[in-house]
């Protein structure tokens, strides 16, 4: 089904078929005894190219929206299956995958779709920042393999001078490479710096380019709550946990008034 409805894509290029194609190829990612299994074999191999083909194919004659985002995801996910394959045990796939991906960009022809699959970029790496914050404060995971953490920073460090020579806006996505590193202090408070202050940065950053603000804002908001919740839920009581929150998010809200009032920011 996946494959018919490629098919019929690239004849007619209705995007039907293109919502037809995502739905029939998402079942391979969650279908049981598919990828994931403890032994890979040869079927779950071969399932594995055929899908990278076929969504780097589709990435790159479409060139149209949604199927840009439909094939990037396919991508994406292709990369998380990729460590579920070879048993990878740790947990900064998301990171590899997402990083692995940036080349894909300069695929897109248009430079107003290349932006909007960049967003998809910083959402990908914008929620994976929360999540890794979450976690760890939050249960006792095991800690990276040290050869892997330094060498995800390192990679990272390599991105981000070609990123800042080339794309200066996906830069923030490179902060997750020192996820790793940031892993081995058990009360997180390295890793919610990291965060809150790429937060910050991005909301600058866009607010200084007259961009529109408030997916950073979005972004901002929700990491100020993750840090709260993270570090005041078991020592404020109920009645002043919630009263500080309302302030917080009060004060955030004159945050973005004055910065829509101060330049006059696209909403």
């Amino acid at each position: 089904m996946f494959v018919a409805a490629l098919v019929h894509y690239m004849l007619w290029r209705h995007e039907a078929y293109g919502v037809v194609a995502f739905l029939s190829g998402w079942t391979i990612f969650t279908s049981l005894g598919g990828f994931g299994q403890e032994q890979a074999s040869y079927l779950d191999w071969t399932s594995f190219g055929l899908m990278v083909v076929l969504s780097f194919s589709w990435f790159y004659f479409s060139q149209r929206l949604p199927s840009l985002l439909f094939s990037w995801l396919f991508l994406f996910f292709s990369g998380l299956s990729l460590f579920l394959l070879v048993s990878y045990d740790g947990f900064l796939w998301p990171v590899w995958s997402l990083f692995l991906l940036v080349p894909v960009l300069w695929l897109v022809r248009e430079e107003s779709n290349r932006r909007i699959v960049e967003m998809v970029y910083l959402v990908v790496a914008a929620i994976s920042s929360i999540v890794y914050l979450s976690v760890r404060a939050e249960s006792n995971a095991a800690l990276p393999s040290m050869t892997e953490a330094i060498l995800l920073a390192i990679v990272s460090i390599g991105l981000g001078i070609f990123l800042y020579q080339k794309r200066h806006s996906l830069l923030f996505i490179v902060p997750l490479g020192f996820v790793g590193v940031l892993w081995l202090d058990e009360q997180a408070i390295l890793l919610a710096i990291l965060v809150e202050l790429s937060a910050l940065l991005y909301l600058l950053y866009q607010e200084r380019r007259h961009a529109i603000i408030w997916p950073a804002f979005l972004y901002f908001i929700l990491v100020q709550l993750a840090i709260y919740v993270i570090y005041a839920w078991d020592r404020l009581n109920m009645s002043l946990f919630f009263l500080i929150g309302a302030l917080l998010i009060f004060l955030l809200s004159g945050v973005l008034w004055w910065l829509r009032r101060r330049g006059g920011v696209a909403s």
